[in-house]
């Protein structure tokens, strides 16, 4: 290496300085994070539109139950 004029050393880094892997599994981990959470949103809205169909059955049923009740369709014939 003398022949070269000058020496070459090799680079080493601090051992709290991040790598390429460290980086890496960090960038996985929130995408891992944001695609959780993403899930748990898409099945709170779910069972929310589920819910709230639920409640259009119920009131439509009870609907249907007054209509029943105060609509005469029948006469009735005493004898």
């Amino acid at each position: 290496m003398s022949d070269i004029g000058f020496s070459l050393y090799p680079i080493v880094l601090p051992s709290n300085y991040p790598s390429t892997s460290d980086l890496a599994s960090v960038h996985a981990r929130k995408g891992e994070e944001n695609w959780d959470n993403l899930v748990k949103q898409a099945k709170e809205q779910i069972a929310r539109k589920d819910y709230i169909y639920e409640l259009y059955i119920k009131r439509a049923h009870e609907n249907q139950i007054r209509m029943e009740i105060f609509n005469v369709n029948s006469i009735d014939v005493y004898v």
